[in-house]
Order: structure tokens, then C-alpha cells, then sequence
């Protein structure tokens, strides 16, 4: 994927993004086994998640082992809370993520060390259950900007600011579509439907937009035209 910018990154950044896990009784662990064998064999750079980590109970996050247990990318684990971890004890999924590794950034942003150096890695607070301040995520960014929001709504909150590419989840492309994908209904805080799922160019600010299906499942067991995602991204510059 080409990120658009001033300036060329020193070499292609390996990312492995993934949202919406759910952790909890409606996704299987087998899931969470895959995405972590997809990961190693990639060797990111980064690893980055777009919230929802768990589902219906905060301790549900524990199934996350089968995910985070020996991942251990060279420039750090990075991710935002969705609407499901505020809705429940984020503090708990806080601690219980740093503990493998994964830092969560609520609208603030982090440099990623060389040789990537030029690029901030900036979380967006959860648009539809949280308070979104762009103002103060954006304050000590770098040249090159990627943000992570749980849901696409995020976008609505960044105004004129510059960034580059805009990484979020929330939608499950539907969880249930039409044969041709299109989703029958999206969750509410899903934002504009033209951002629902899959690769966008932003009509404004000509930023990469990458929503994702999600790996995990609420409400239902099952997924219809619309199956679980790990993203596995180069970025280079043009």
C-alpha cells in the first residue's frame, strides 16, 4: 500500500493490523491461533489493533494469549479501545494488554523508533463511546501520520489536520452481507456507509483509508460474505 507524504520513509514498513477480536464466547480461539501464525510468518514491524478486544466480560481478555503469547515485533504493539472494552472495565484490559506488550494510546501519539522515525503512530479516543480530541492527538506528531480509530467515524473528528493513512475496524463489513458483500446493517458509530469496509483514497485529503471486517464476532457465531480479516501491510512511499 503507497502512503502519500512529503517525504520517503527510509524502507518499507511491515504492519500487521487487526480489529475487533472479540474475545469471549462468541469467537473461537482458533481464530486468534491463525492470526498469530499469519503474524510470524510476516515478521511485521509493528503490530497495531483497532479495538474491541473483548466481548460481554472484561476477563474475557485472557483468551487473548492465543493471540499475543511469543509476538514480538521489532518496534512495539500499539492500539486503541473500542466501544465493547469501554463499555466494561478498560483499566483491566489496559494492564492485562501492556502485559504482552501492547501499549493503547487515547488521543496521543507515539514516534516509532528508527529508522522509521519520521512516522507517528497516533490513536484516536473511540468516536462513538469516547471523547475524540484530535487537537491532542495530533500535538506532537511527526511528518508522517498513521491513525488508528476503532471505528470509521473517527474521520469526522479530524478536520483539517494532516494525516496520511487511517487504519479502524467496527463495522465487521457487516457481519452478515450480500453476496457481493455489501453489508445488510452496520452497527451504530459506523459513520458514512461509503467507508464500511475494505480500501479507500479520502475525496479531501487524499489519505489511504483501510476499514477491516474484523477477526472476532458479537451478537452472532457466524459470518456471511463478510469472513475475518488480518491485514498484513508494506507500506512504501511515492
Amino acid at each position: 500500500m503507497p502512503l502519500r507524504h512529503r517525504a520517503a520513509l527510509s524502507e518499507p514498513l511491515r504492519i500487521g493490523f487487526l480489529s475487533d477480536l472479540h474475545a469471549g464466547p462468541l469467537t473461537s480461539p482458533t481464530l486468534f491461533r491463525k492470526a498469530r501464525d499469519a503474524l510470524l510468518d510476516f515478521q511485521p514491524h509493528v503490530v497495531l489493533f483497532g479495538g474491541d478486544f473483548v466481548s460481554l466480560h472484561h476477563a474475557n481478555v485472557a483468551a487473548l494469549s492465543e493471540l499475543l503469547d511469543g509476538l514480538q515485533p521489532s518496534h512495539g504493539m500499539f492500539g486503541v479501545f473500542g466501544n465493547h472494552d469501554l463499555w466494561l472495565d478498560d483499566a483491566f484490559i489496559r494492564d492485562a494488554l501492556q502485559a504482552w506488550g501492547v501499549r493503547l494510546l487515547v488521543n496521543s501519539s507515539v514516534r516509532l523508533a528508527p529508522p522509521f522515525e519520521t512516522l507517528s503512530l497516533c490513536g484516536l479516543d473511540d468516536p462513538g463511546t469516547g471523547t475524540p480530541d484530535a487537537e491532542a492527538m495530533f500535538a506532537d506528531a511527526a511528518l508522517h501520520r498513521l491513525v488508528l480509530s476503532h471505528s470509521p467515524l473517527g474521520l469526522e473528528s479530524l478536520g483539517d489536520h494532516d494525516y496520511h493513512l487511517f487504519l479502524a475496524g467496527h463495522t465487521h463489513g457487516g457481519q452478515i452481507a450480500l453476496p457481493n458483500g455489501r453489508p445488510i446493517i452496520l452497527p451504530r458509530g459506523s459513520g458514512n456507509p461509503r467507508y464500511a469496509k475494505g480500501h479507500h483514497v479520502h475525496e479531501a485529503s487524499g489519505a489511504s483509508i483501510l476499514v477491516s471486517n474484523g477477526l472476532g464476532m458479537c451478537d452472532l457465531p457466524v459470518r456471511l460474505a463478510a469472513p475475518s480479516q488480518v491485514h498484513l501491510l508494506t507500506l512504501t512511499t511515492q
